[in-house]
């Protein structure tokens, strides 16, 4: 779970009246202005009259929307929106919905006038975050975290009816790879190789930063070793399962000195030395969680049968399991990483693969800022009536590189009335 204040992560959820009837409906976003949310073409596409929530940790289910205080107070109607008009949404045709996956949507009145709402009702009051328009942030190598409350790594059947959404808002640990490397695992949708290139980010595995921009601690530290020990290099390690394992053949508590052996285990807990017998032919990692290893036990290597989907799916957007990705319903989130100490979006969630075992599977794609930054720029600044209009913006859509196609949303007849702008 996200415990930060991720105060520019919106989510959008479809009126209740809607002529699409979905159930569980979800799609992210990001506040990059006091009235725009950044998310993908696909989710504006795809539903006309939708709410944005902001401010909140929570998902709220759709029987629950009409009695959730923050929801009821503070969602916002989404009464304009805009895609690049090359855009098509063709549920059965990945490469046109992919195509330019992003888009702008505008609330019925800007945030900020109603703060005392958010405070008493929701979890933060919300705030936009910087948009990244340089490539150097999109390269291969470089940390991010992205977010949602989609599925956890399971792929909703069509004869499923359950909610697999995430109560909480959750975040994954990733990096950006190579484009080639999407290019391959996508290699058998026609056309996908031009599209990975101009537009999109490509990721996949385990990152390096939390949800804070810090880098995430993957050293477990046994056999008393301390933090300030293993910086001065007084500690040995090995890697067990992945993860590097710290270690030391003795250490000094309040004076005195305590030796490890291989028969027993000798750690720290809330300042005061502990120590177990070890159990022969466990190794430390399978010690430490109780015998209770992924791996098999008489052998101490992994197991390599493939295991069936778990009824409640796995781990995934927390930063803590096995998943570094995106899965159903988070599409549209954003993926984000830091340029100093300030936090900028780079892409929103576009693309995963599925697997046999109905389980969302890397490399994961999501569509590029900094490719899209044209479009970006020009409507937002075109939209707002203090900033100068960008003088590429009133060139031609030869000139401009692209064109748009922008929708005004009323909801005068709406059985939810009127929006605050109408």
């Amino acid at each position: 779970m996200v415990k930060a204040d991720k105060k520019y992560v919106v989510y959008l959820i479809q009126a209740t009246s809607e002529t699409q009837e979905y159930d569980y409906w979800l799609c992210g976003g990001a506040l990059v202005s006091r009235s725009f949310i950044l998310t993908s073409a696909a989710c504006v596409e795809d539903i006309k009259y939708l709410y944005a929530v902001a401010g909140y940790r929570t998902y709220v289910a759709n029987e629950d929307l009409e009695t959730d205080d923050c929801i009821q107070k503070t969602k916002k109607k989404i009464v304009y929106t805009c895609v690049p008009k090359a855009y098509k949404l063709t549920y059965n045709k990945v490469i046109e919905w992919a195509y330019i996956d992003i888009a702008l949507a505008k609330v019925e009145s800007p945030y900020g006038k109603n703060d005392d709402l958010f405070m008493k009702y929701c979890d933060y009051v919300p705030a936009p975050i910087e948009i990244n328009y340089e490539a150097k942030f999109q390269e291969p190598g470089t940390d991010v975290i992205v977010m949602g409350w989609g599925h956890k790594k399971k792929w909703r059947k069509p004869d499923d009816t359950n909610n697999y959404n995430a109560p909480c808002l959750r975040y994954a640990t990733t990096k950006i790879i190579p484009k080639s490397v999407c290019k391959e695992a996508y290699i058998g949708i026609k056309n996908m190789n031009p599209v990975i290139d101009e537009y999109m980010i490509c990721t996949n595995g385990k990152g390096e930063l939390n949800e804070e921009g810090k880098v995430h601690e993957t050293v477990q530290f046994v056999d008393g070793c301390s933090r300030r020990d293993f910086e001065l290099g007084v500690c040995s390690h090995e890697v067990i399962n992945g993860r590097r394992q710290i270690f030391n053949n003795s250490y000094v508590h309040k004076g005195v000195t305590y030796f490890y052996n291989s028969k027993e285990i000798i750690w720290m807990e809330e300042g005061r030395p502990k120590t177990k017998k070890r159990t022969p032919g466990l190794s430390i990692s399978k010690e430490f969680n109780g015998g209770n290893s992924k791996e098999n036990k008489e052998t101490d290597k992994p197991n390599d049968k493939e295991k069936p989907v778990k009824e409640d799916g796995a781990e995934i957007i927390d930063g803590q399991g096995d998943f570094e990705g995106i899965c159903q319903n988070d599409h549209g989130g954003p993926i984000v990483t830091w340029a100093g100490a300030r936090e900028q979006i780079i892409g929103v969630a576009s693309v995963f693969k599925v697997n046999r075992y109905s389980e969302c599977e890397g490399p994961f794609l999501y569509t590029s800022t900094q490719c899209n930054g044209k479009f970006l720029n020009c409507i937002l600044n075109s939209k707002n009536a203090k900033a100068r209009r960008m003088f590429q913006c009133d060139n031609s859509a030869r000139d401009k590189g692209f064109t748009n196609f922008e929708k005004v949303i009323s909801w005068r007849h709406h059985a939810d009335g009127p929006a605050a702008n109408e």
